[in-house]
């Protein structure tokens, strides 16, 4: 992945967000808050960035938002890590003087895909879990803290590893793609997302692991129970004997969808296409999308397909996602935003540190506002910066803003 490239996208979609303004302006303003604490705006997609916590380009501040797990476990801000999926509630869309989009943020809900063992050696840029295929880019966080020590990316790991598993699922492959992972010491419990098959009285499959749900009663059941349905399961961490059931302790479905008049940002993969001509009908993440004439699409990374990565922005009206624009993503993934003061900076090693997280800018990136000589602690600065080998951040752009 190039500098340019990189680049391009994120550049796109701030002009993308202004457009959106405009046109929900022309709508009338605001939307309604749909009962949530005056929300008007949902993002779903991983975290790519810092200052406060930045989802599909959109700077949420997190500072009086209420923050959990998928299992309503109360979480703080120290938890927000890079390149987790997150779903974002928040404030409508505002920019700030420097042109940026921001929300402040009412609630954001940390979701993983996955927990469990390691079950084979993992290969060069994949592994499984639990029986689910998981693919690895060279853009994956892997988390580096005390008891993770994951610096060596996938080849720290070995089968047997309990791993925690964020990214994104691609419904029509039955797969997913690591955005983040992290190793797990003695998780209370494994959980799964996958399809459901050959579902019999009180055993299921995901793929090819048989699970057991007579203990989760029918009121606890998704709706859609059934066949061909996502869900996400919830297991016991006792390990069957061969040909025995995995223990379900909790079933959930697995399509996340916002409330009804909310402002959209989501990033997903396109799981079905209904129609591309004369204007595209899709399902990403398991949500309807909807296009007309009016909607942007931007097809510079490739053209739109199962499978394919997109970045979408609209409003949700009906049970479906009524697209403003849509954005096929980089194949090479997401790049990294770094937004805020800078903490230090090593002009002979040259790296420099904000939020915590060390990034090289050796590669002789591009400066606006100032150049390197204007590095000092304390300094106002956005940095982009793409992931190399899941291990270092290089800096790409970096731009002084006081």
């Amino acid at each position: 992945m190039n500098h340019s490239t990189c680049l391009r996208p994120r550049a796109q979609g701030w002009l993308r967000v202004g457009l959106l303004l405009a046109l929900l302006g022309g709508c009338g303003g605001g939307v309604d808050s749909g009962g949530t604490g005056g929300a008007t705006v949902y993002a779903n997609g991983p975290i790519n960035g810092y200052g406060s916590v930045i989802v599909n380009g959109v700077r949420f501040d997190e500072s009086s938002s209420n923050i959990s797990d998928d299992d309503g476990n109360a979480r703080n801000r120290s938890d927000l890590k890079l390149g987790m999926v997150v779903e974002a509630r928040g404030s409508a869309i505002a920019l700030d003087r420097f042109g940026d989009a921001g929300s402040a943020a009412s609630s954001i809900v940390i979701g993983s895909e996955i927990v469990g063992p390691i079950d084979a050696p993992p290969a060069a840029n994949s592994f499984s879990v639990l029986g689910r295929s998981i693919d690895v880019p060279p853009t994956t966080v892997f988390a580096d803290g005390a008891t993770e020590g994951l610096a060596g990316g996938l080849a720290a790991l070995v089968q047997g590893d309990v791993v925690e598993v964020y990214g994104l699922y691609d419904a029509f492959a039955d797969r997913f793609t690591a955005t983040r992972i992290e190793r797990k010491s003695n998780p209370p419990h494994y959980r799964v997302r996958g399809k459901v098959s050959g579902r019999m009285d009180t055993e299921f499959l995901i793929g090819a692991l048989l699970i057991n749900y007579a203990a989760i009663s029918i009121n606890e059941r998704p709706s859609d129970f059934g066949d061909g349905a996502v869900v996400r399961v919830r297991l016991s961490t006792t390990s069957p004997a061969p040909g025995y059931a995995w223990t379900a302790n909790r079933l959930r479905g697995g399509v996340s969808t916002p409330d009804d008049g909310f402002e959209i940002k989501l990033e997903g993969v396109i799981d079905s296409i209904a129609t591309l001509m004369p204007t595209p009908q899709f399902s990403v993440n398991g949500i309807a999308v909807t296009t007309n004439a009016q909607t942007l699409i931007d097809q510079t990374n490739g053209a739109l397909a199962v499978g394919v990565r997109v970045e979408l922005e609209g409003r949700f009206v009906n049970g479906a996602l009524a697209a403003t624009e849509v954005e096929v993503e980089d194949p090479g993934g997401d790049d990294f935003d770094f937004r805020g003061a800078l903490q230090s900076v090593d002009p002979g090693t040259k790296v420099l540190t904000m939020h915590g997280i060390a990034i090289d800018y050796s590669g002789k990136p591009e400066f606006k506002g100032g150049n390197e000589d204007n590095l000092v602690a304390g300094v106002n600065l956005r940095v982009r910066a793409v992931l190399v080998n899941g291990a270092t951040y290089r800096a790409y752009l970096i731009e002084f803003r006081n």
